[in-house]
């Protein structure tokens, strides 16, 4: 364990905007610490370090740089304070137990949590927020509330294997679901079918009569799973729900946010992505038939077969850049970079759309690229003079007006949310502080207004990185494996007809043949039957 790392003071903040906690401490379920370290490892703090400097060398060498030393320290610092060392140390068992022991495919992140370096020694997220300019501020800081929001991607049929081992792990009643409720809008419903069908007047009143008010049903949440290190029906009620989707009935407790915190339940984010299913599969498919292994985390971000694909809006089947609009969008750009891809994701969203006119304008040099202040080069430099995500706010904000960190994170989180009376608090300081380091009034009361206005539309950067990597990924398949990557695809959608000719159309349009076939697929218990399936090859095959 290094104990030489130079030590980085923690963020403070006005008492005005301290956020306050009057919560029961988090439940977080310990995470043994491995009887060979003892003599070296005394509590979770000290284990949490150990394995974060550890996996600093894995990720960046032994030889670490000043800036990477002094974040990891902060970073630690601040997780320390916050006493939530054990439930970084419980993600990272559990990601690195889905990747190992149970092979299940995570992704490189998803959310806010990429925006920790110590997330990423962890190898709980694989997007380096050094290289792209991801703000812990944005994950957690010293004012946040309670524990980090931490959440990862897995493969859809993985998502099931990591709860199982969740349950086997911790116990079956040390983990449940979520209970999600909606209303059944029956009378909205048959509102409509009156319209429709011309239905009498007097026919609709009588069957209305019949329609209970408010009837609601019960689902399981698609997302969030309660771990606790004990039986969760000793802190709050637990229900039986039967899920459609498995046939089983599973422990749930009630969807209020504020009833879990209050009680210290310590809630898990993960989410089955079937863009890593169609990755997983795909990899697989190439080395069966061209006997090559892909590392998907390896390919290279500037690889031109890829960014031609994005160029040219040739995305049907890549994530998240397929959709009409996006197409029309990537076709108007005249060169891309990565770095382009994750603000085109950042930016494709009903509050951002204008902007993402003017990203294009200027990518384009159709429109000059300009600063209100010099000082702002350096965080706009890479999106052409334009605030496109929360972490540039933080980021101006203290080089701007001298920030602390903690000031920056409460800055962000009251522009998200129009927090009013923060906001005017927190006004005066920028404008203080912007002053006595020389800049103009007017231009600081323009950048502010900005923020204010404009600032809960844009997107958070850390999630769009993410995101669009997983995006290249998809497209470099479909670049380089093209019939391998579209043949999953097809057969996946055999149940969506238009999903389907939307498939097989992009495979002609890009010269490869589609072609019905009948495989012979082993469903279990020795039984093997026949299933018509599409199989895809290039036409010089």
């Amino acid at each position: 364990m290094k104990t030489d790392k130079k030590q980085i003071s923690e963020p403070t903040t006005n008492n005005k905007v301290e956020a306050k906690n009057n919560s029961q401490s988090p439940k977080i379920p310990p995470t043994p610490i491995p009887i060979e370290l003892s003599d070296v490892v005394k509590n979770e703090n000290e284990y949490l370090e150990y394995l974060v400097w550890k996996g600093a060398d894995d990720r960046y060498g032994f030889d670490l740089s000043e800036e990477i030393e002094g974040r990891i320290t902060y970073e630690l610092n601040v997780i320390k304070k916050k006493g939530v060392a054990g439930y970084f140390l419980m993600f990272w068992n559990i990601v690195r137990t889905a990747r190992g022991e149970l092979g299940v495919l995570v992704g490189p992140g998803r959310g806010r949590t990429p925006g920790s370096i110590v997330a990423y020694c962890l190898r709980i997220t694989d997007i380096d927020p050094i290289r792209y300019g991801l703000l812990f501020e944005r994950f957690y800081s010293t004012q946040s509330k309670g524990l980090p929001d931490m959440a990862i991607d897995v493969e859809s049929e993985g998502r099931q294997k990591v709860i199982t081992w969740l349950k086997n792990y911790y116990g079956e009643k040390c983990v449940a679901h979520i209970i999600t409720q909606g209303t059944t809008g029956l009378k909205y419903t048959m509102a409509d079918l009156q319209r429709m069908e011309r239905m009498p007047i007097e026919m609709y009143n009588a069957r209305q009569r019949y329609i209970p008010e408010n009837e609601r049903h019960i689902g399981i949440g698609a997302i969030s799973i309660i771990i606790a290190p004990e039986d969760i029906s000793n802190i709050v009620p637990v229900f039986e729900v039967f899920d459609k989707s498995s046939g089983e009935k599973l422990r749930a407790i009630a969807n209020d946010d504020s009833a879990i915190k209050d009680a210290g339940l310590v809630r898990i984010g993960l989410l089955g992505l079937n863009v890593l299913s169609v990755i997983k599969s795909c990899v697989s498919r190439i080395k069966k038939t061209t006997g090559k292994e892909i590392d998907m985390k390896a390919i290279p971000l500037d690889d031109e077969a890829t960014l031609k694909i994005f160029n040219e809006g040739n995305t049907i089947g890549v994530f998240l850049f397929e959709s009409t609009g996006m197409r029309m969008k990537l076709r108007r750009l005249k060169s891309l970079s990565f770095n382009d891809l994750i603000a085109a994701e950042a930016l494709y969203r009903p509050g951002t759309m204008g902007l993402f006119g003017k990203f294009i304008d200027r990518i384009n040099r159709e429109e000059d690229i300009t600063y209100l202040l010099p000082e702002m080069e350096q965080c706009l430099g890479s999106t052409y003079g334009l605030t496109i995500y929360q972490e540039q706010i933080i980021q101006l904000s203290q080089i701007l007006a001298g920030f602390t960190p903690g000031e920056s994170a409460v800055l962000i989180r009251a522009i998200c949310l129009r927090k009013k009376d923060i906001l005017d608090w927190l006004e005066i300081q920028f404008m203080d502080g912007g002053m006595k380091k020389g800049h103009p009034k007017d231009i600081l009361e323009q950048i502010w207004n900005q923020w204010k206005t404009e600032g809960c539309k844009i997107f958070y950067k850390s999630h769009s990185t993410c995101y669009t990597m997983m995006a290249f990924q998809t497209a470099y398949l479909k670049a380089h494996y093209p019939a391998e990557f579209m043949e999953i695809l097809i057969n996946q959608a055999r149940d969506d007809e238009a999903r389907m000719n939307e498939l097989i159309a992009d495979c002609q349009a890009n010269g490869l043949i589609v072609e019905d076939e009948t495989a012979k697929v082993n469903i279990g218990d020795g039984i093997v039957v026949n299933i018509d399936r599409k199989k895809v090859r290039n036409a010089n095959q």
